[in-house]
């Protein structure tokens, strides 16, 4: 699936901010800047930002108005989720720019700015340009201010890999009570959790960092439940395929066995092998054919009950059952040729002296 982010490589963690001498909002961003030039002068980290959420983990959706739009209440305006993002953070994010620009320093104290993601643009704009458009955000009690579009982002799944994105505004980095640090590293993220710690205890030791850990993990844990029940489901359509090519490799085997004598017979008329060969085959073709056809259409009726289980893979994939089919086949035609081999090379007078 593509997530709408890259998520390999980004170490992220929660950092917060206590004490009087960050009560303005100006101190506080001072401290987070020079967390994230910290992190960033750390051999073997590509990028640094901050951002109030990742992917995959919480979202903060608000009430959204377009300027020159209709007026709506509180219960009738559109959400959105809503991301404080520094600079870098969706460069690290790798959350790809579509339209316009990313933010700089200079949208820090300046105009309000903001990104909107692909999917807001389609279904509020109906086409329209939005760079340049403005939106306000928040409850209209507040009359927040109003954003001026800057740039249009990618979708990126925030609530799930097997959910559809949901529309998504990013503005320019404000101080919250806790937020998150992205960190793009060359290497295995955990590898610099340490050096990491130690840039932030240089900047301000008595500011705690906690939920250190790779963004692979988020992804990793939401998916945890569903891979459970896929691999379980795997282990046992492969033991069922097994068990399906020992049971034909035996009754084929076996049937072909009995028909010893028959093949003396035969041979003692003056049958040729090679005709022998073909006869036994081609019953077992037969056989096969049939089987194969009950088992695919089976199959096909029988993946619709496990359609909901199964996201952006069709019901109808025939790719799974054919390769299971094709695996049988190989298995009952060798079943059917050893012992076909083996009763057209008998001495016909030792096979019709057989029992």
């Amino acid at each position: 699936m593509d997530a709408g982010f890259d998520p390999h490589h980004i170490l992220t963690l929660t950092a917060t901010i206590t004490g009087s001498r960050y009560a303005t909002a100006e101190a506080a961003l001072r401290y987070f800047r020079r967390v994230i030039e910290r992190v960033r002068a750390i051999p073997g980290v590509l990028g640094a930002g901050m951002i109030s959420n990742v992917p995959m983990s919480h979202t903060e959706p608000m009430k959204l108005r377009l300027d020159g739009g209709a007026s709506l209440s509180d219960s009738e305006a559109p959400s959105a989720d809503v991301f404080w993002a520094s600079p870098d953070s969706l460069r690290v994010l790798k959350i790809p720019l579509k339209r316009g620009r990313f933010f700089t320093d200079h949208d820090d104290g300046g105009p309000p700015t903001a990104l909107v993601s692909e999917s807001l643009v389609r279904s509020r704009f109906a086409g329209a340009e939005a760079i340049g458009r403005r939106i306000q955000l928040g409850p209209l009690r507040e009359r927040g201010p109003w954003f001026t579009i800057v740039g249009i982002v990618g979708d990126v799944r925030q609530n799930g890999l097997d959910r559809e994105p949901d529309e998504a505004v990013y503005v320019p980095f404000a101080v919250d009570h806790n937020t998150r640090l992205v960190a793009r590293t060359a290497g295995e993220p955990r590898d610099f959790e340490r050096a990491v710690r130690a840039a932030i205890r240089e900047v301000d030791p008595m500011q705690p960092v906690f939920h250190v850990q790779p963004m692979d993990d988020y992804v990793a844990a939401y998916v945890a439940d569903r891979s459970f029940s896929l691999t379980l489901i795997g282990l046992f359509g492969t033991m069922a395929l097994l068990l399906a090519a020992v049971g034909i490799y035996g009754v084929v085997s076996y049937t072909v066995g009995l028909r010893t004598r028959e093949v003396g017979i035969r041979l003692a008329l003056g049958a040729e092998r090679l005709n022998i060969l073909g006869m036994i085959l081609r019953d077992v073709l037969v056989l096969l054919a049939w089987g194969l056809a009950a088992g695919i259409l089976s199959a096909l009726a029988l993946t619709r009950v496990l359609s909901h289980m199964l996201f952006e893979v069709r019901g109808n994939d025939v790719t799974t059952p054919a390769g299971a089919a094709l695996l049988l086949a190989c298995v009952a035609l060798l079943a059917g040729y050893l012992p076909a081999v083996r009763a057209a090379s008998v001495d016909p007078a030792r096979a019709l002296r057989s029992e």
